[in-house]
């Protein structure tokens, strides 16, 4: 009851019914008599308050499912269009920068790993490619030119991030054979296959090139590799296949993983999204190089990553779990 004798009653939400006069009132002053007197038409019971506070409650959850339906509507347009990707980069752009800020440091310096441990090769080993001189180096060596190339390539996935406008240099598009690629990355990954007895096939044969900046399209089958590595269980097995038709290159990377949640799957390719599942497994990692690699399908091969996972785990080893992309044989920005 306030100073003038008449009740409020604070319903939340930031409202505040008042004006009125319980009259089951039992504290009395001559405020409340003189509020009665001047004011009969605002005397109500405690039945009536209540009711209308029922009233209101219902009211008002029905304007919030109303409101909360219309938000999701708006939010799902905005998210099949992928607008939200790069709004959000633009958005967070300056805190990227500044977290990923040390990757021309990184680059430098990987470089310089990369010069010593080729000098170190070269002197050594002074006959033959490249590949004659890993077979004959010592098991730290071959650790150490592999890192430095796995460095270099994790590096350039954060390139894309930072600047994805790069994507459409159509300057840099050169013909590329997605297949050399592949064959580099089974290359550079042999020392973290053979530490967790993995078994690695590569199915199936691709010979044409596709005519792409191939910084970027490296990007894709990296982190498809990289991921099954990552979530392999010890002496796992991941497939590699390989394929052509008259539209483009298909290539798809199959292995063991954690479950990917139905409503996940789509999130996956999100910026920095990570399921679940996953982060258990493995509580390392930045949740940024699917996101890269089909920002670089969509807007840079106009082509699309597409997941398809098991239903039930088999066994411990989990979730069997396909990645693939159809590589067109020329960029969607060259056309």
């Amino acid at each position: 009851m306030c100073s003038y004798g008449l009740n409020y009653l604070k319903l939340g939400y930031g409202i505040i019914l008042l004006g009125f006069i319980v009259r089951e009132q039992t504290v009395s002053s001559p405020a409340r008599t003189k509020a009665i007197k001047n004011n009969p038409g605002h005397v109500v019971s405690k039945i009536q308050v209540k009711s209308f506070i029922a009233r209101f409650e219902a009211a008002h959850s029905t304007l919030l499912g109303t409101i909360q339906s219309e938000k999701q509507e708006i939010l799902n347009a905005y998210i099949e269009k992928e607008m939200h990707k790069e709004d959000f980069l633009q958005q967070i752009n300056p805190a990227i920068s500044q977290g990923l800020s040390s990757v021309h440091d990184y680059k430098q310096i990987n470089r310089q790993i990369s010069h010593n441990i080729n000098i170190i090769m070269e002197s050594k080993y002074q006959d033959g490619s490249i590949d004659d001189k890993l077979k004959q180096a010592s098991y730290q060596e071959t650790a150490i030119y592999h890192a430095s190339k796995l460095l270099d390539e994790k590096l350039n996935v954060a390139k894309f991030l930072l600047q994805p406008q790069w994507l459409n240099e159509t300057s840099q598009c050169i013909p590329t054979r997605p297949h050399g690629i592949i064959v580099k990355y089974v290359r550079i990954y042999e020392a973290l296959f053979s530490s967790r007895e993995l078994t690695i096939s590569v199915i199936g044969e691709s010979y044409s090139d596709v005519v792409a900046n191939p910084q970027a399209l490296s990007v894709i089958p990296h982190t498809l590799i990289d991921n099954a590595v990552k979530y392999s269980q010890k002496k796992g097995k991941i497939t590699i296949e390989l394929s052509e038709n008259e539209q483009g290159i298909l290539f798809s990377v199959t292995s063991h993983g954690p479950k990917i949640e139905t409503h996940e799957q789509a999130q996956i390719f999100h910026p920095f999204f990570r399921g679940q599942h996953a982060q258990q497994m493995d509580e390392e990692g930045a949740g940024y190089g699917l996101y890269v690699s089909q920002l670089i399908a969509k807007k840079h091969l106009g082509s699309q990553i597409n997941i398809e996972q098991s239903a039930t785990p088999d066994g411990n080893r989990g979730y069997l779990t396909t990645f693939s992309i159809l590589l067109p044989y020329k960029a969607a920005i060259l056309i």
